[in-house]
């Protein structure tokens, strides 16, 4: 929401914010006879995105033709005008299906001709009426209307006044929450004493859709309108209190990316200025986890021990553990696979081939692999080989193997004394 205050548009009988509080007199007496209205024929003025209230002075920019001459003709003869909201603000030359039946009978207070060749008139509201039909099309239009004056509430009636205090503390809350920009509507609404008068200025000036405002204008009884005035606010404090809590989390995530981003850079120029090349092995990793097809959720693993990496002094011990940790993650061959071809005649033959004797371990090999074959579902108890060196232990593995065109990998634990170093 850019501005609290009616909707801008530039196009034609469009609303606009002026500073006007002090210039007027914006509070005028509700007492006022609807007997001096012309209630019969009067000139009609259609306004875009702007409704207007009873007692309630608004500036609106007029550019039409027909509503600059009906503007003149207006003061010239002092007579008020019909002020109507259009339901389709593209029309130019609206008819009486493309105007609200609900408009309010303006007195003209100025026109103000500006340095850019626009005018701007300020009007005040009188009493609302309902526009029965269209009389005449030129010069502009004429319609005929009937005073439907607003039903005030009861005087002293504790309910009313409660629903008042209710809807300023909340169209203070609206206020403070959008800033500089409600300063001066928070002066006007802090100044007003006059509840009916109260009621219509906020239903004029409150951050609504056109429509909704217009549905206020329908509503004769002063309570009814300010209850719906209320409903209305509520919704938009929701709404602006949302919008501020997600610009507050987006903003913390954006301060959080560019403070690690910051401090990367410096960790990258410093390590340039020493001459270091650990950014390379890095990167080198990251390309290598690129294009591993490992799972997700090992994924996310590499990028966290990663993160870790990153963090670490690369003087310090740790850091060497953890890359190599990571290198070694990168070296397993995660989600590759081998076809196992359980020819056990191929199987002996290589055996017998490789090794002289070893009956026994063989058989007992030929043997595991035949259960393997038959159970189909690759669960077996792990064939464990043991002797002193050079009985053949490394070279049956390697034979099996081959045998089943699986890939062959020795790993040698000699002399490793701590498990953490696997």
């Amino acid at each position: 929401m850019d501005s609290f205050f009616n909707d801008n548009d530039p196009s034609d009988e469009c609303p606009q914010i002026m500073p006007i509080f002090t210039e007027i007199n914006i509070e005028r007496d509700d007492s006022q006879s609807s007997n001096e209205i012309n209630t019969g024929d009067i000139p009609i003025l259609p306004v875009k995105n702007m409704v207007m209230f009873p007692g309630v002075t608004i500036p609106i920019s007029v550019t039409r033709e027909k509503s600059m001459k009906l503007i003149k003709d207006a003061q010239k003869g002092k007579i008020p005008v019909g002020v109507v909201c259009q339901k389709n603000m593209e029309i130019e030359d609206p008819s009486l299906e493309d105007l609200y039946d609900v408009g309010v009978v303006a007195d003209i207070i100025k026109i103000l001709e500006l340095p850019d060749e626009s005018t701007n008139v300020i009007l005040q509201g009188r009493s609302r009426f309902v526009l029965q039909d269209i009389t005449a099309q030129v010069p502009y239009l004429h319609g005929k209307i009937c005073i439907a004056d607003d039903e005030p509430p009861r005087k002293n009636e504790r309910e009313f006044a409660a629903l008042l205090v209710a809807i300023r503390e909340l169209i203070y809350g609206i206020l403070q929450e959008i800033g500089d920009q409600g300063k001066e509507m928070m002066f006007a609404v802090k100044n007003i004493d006059n509840p009916v008068y109260l009621v219509n200025f906020l239903s004029a000036h409150t951050p609504i859709p056109t429509g909704q405002r217009q549905q206020l204008l329908h509503e004769p009884s002063i309570k009814l309108r300010a209850y719906k005035l209320y409903s209305y606010l509520s919704t938009e404090a929701q709404f602006l209190a949302i919008k501020a809590d997600i610009q507050s989390k987006t903003h913390r995530d954006i301060s959080q990316q560019q403070r690690e981003h910051f401090l990367q850079q410096q960790i990258r120029t410093i390590r340039d200025e020493l001459g270091e090349t650990v950014d390379d092995d890095i990167d080198e990793l990251v390309a290598r986890a690129n294009i591993k097809k490992w799972s997700e959720e090992m994924s996310q693993l590499f990028d966290k021990e990663l993160s870790k990496l990153e963090r670490i002094n690369h003087q310090s011990p740790d850091f060497f553990v953890q890359f190599t940790y990571l290198d070694t993650l990168l070296n397993l061959p995660w989600n590759e696979f081998t076809t196992d071809n359980f020819n056990l005649k191929k199987v002996e033959r290589k055996l017998n081939n490789d090794h002289y004797g070893l009956e026994k371990v063989k058989d007992r090999i030929l043997e595991q692999l035949a259960v393997l074959k038959l159970r189909g579902d690759m669960k077996a108890p792990i064939l464990c080989l043991y002797g002193p060196p050079g009985v053949g232990k490394t070279s049956l593995g390697k034979s099996i193997a081959e045998a089943l065109n699986r890939k062959y990998a020795r790993i040698s634990l000699g002399g490793m004394h701590d498990e953490a170093e696997i």
